[in-house]
Order: structure tokens, then C-alpha cells, then sequence
């Protein structure tokens, strides 16, 4: 399960760098170690700015050396519980 350690790790790498705030926006990022391969991602949610998300992005990409990774923050989402795996409905996509 290399995968699920990564988000584990990857969760608590993150959250360590989130700062409260009280903002109504909120800011989902979503980190592809391989951008051909849209279908492994590492999402985490709880960012309060579009910086903060591209700042969390940037860092993880080099803690983890992905060489050929992407990402994107996408704002005010609403998540989707499914069997086949969950994932979510945002305002918009930015990189």
C-alpha cells in the first residue's frame, strides 16, 4: 500500500504547513506524481488561499523529488463519497 503511506505522509507534511485563517474561501490540493497519470493523485484538503495551496504544492513535489509531477488547487469544493473512490465537485481549477 505505497500509496496510502504517501498520503499519510504527505497529510502530515502538509498540515504542518497550514496556518489558520478565517476565510471563506477554501482551497482543495490535489499533487500528481506523474503528470501522464491523472489517476494517481494525492489530494489534501483545508487550504485558505490559492498561495498557501501553490506554496504546499511546490513543497511537496520537491520533499517527495516527483520529477515529473503537476498539480492543481481547486476552490470551494464539495466532496463526493463513491465506491469506486471518492472525489470532488469545485467553483474552479487553478495551477
Amino acid at each position: 500500500m505505497k500509496i496510502n503511506r504517501i498520503k499519510v505522509l504527505s497529510s502530515i507534511f502538509i498540515l504542518t504547513l497550514i496556518s489558520c485563517g478565517a476565510n471563506e474561501d477554501s482551497y482543495v490540493l490535489s499533487v500528481y506524481p506523474d503528470k501522464n497519470n491523472l489517476l494517481n493523485d494525492i489530494s489534501l484538503e483545508g487550504f485558505t488561499s490559492l498561495e498557501q495551496c501553490r506554496v504546499a504544492a511546490n513543497k511537496m513535489i520537491s520533499f517527495y523529488k516527483y520529477e515529473n509531477a503537476d498539480y492543481e488547487c481547486v476552490k470551494n469544493c464539495r466532496k463526493v463519497l463513491d465506491p469506486q473512490g471518492d472525489y470532488f465537485i469545485c467553483q474552479e481549477s487553478s495551477r
